[in-house]
């Protein structure tokens, strides 16, 4: 989306085409390791070169559906992720783990 305040509208419509065009996604994959967003690179050469593993990886891509939008998603996704760490680091049960988003989620 451009604002329509934007005083550069033909040049940020310029800069989005670029920075999701395929070249860029695929530089992006090379330099970073991220899975692709874009289909047709889990068939480009170099990036199975680099990531021999992507054609297990197609599957996901394949099923994989948004987050669903949630009302204040930032904050309960940082206490799920708190709460499971300390689950899985032994400092607390799963159980209290459960309690506690439960409690901190609807404050």
């Amino acid at each position: 989306m451009i604002s329509k305040h934007s005083e550069h509208k033909e040049e940020a419509a310029e800069f989005i085409k670029f920075m999701i065009s395929e070249e860029k996604e695929k530089e992006m994959v090379l330099t970073h390791n991220y899975l692709p967003i874009l289909k047709s690179l889990y068939s480009d050469p170099d990036i199975i070169e680099q990531m021999p593993f992507i054609d297990n990886m197609l599957p996901y891509f394949n099923s994989a559906k948004p987050r669903p939008r949630v009302a204040y998603y930032d904050k309960i996704s940082y206490i799920l992720q708190n709460e499971v760490t300390k689950a899985l680091t032994g400092q607390i049960t799963p159980e209290e783990a459960s309690e506690n988003m439960q409690e901190r989620i609807t404050e």
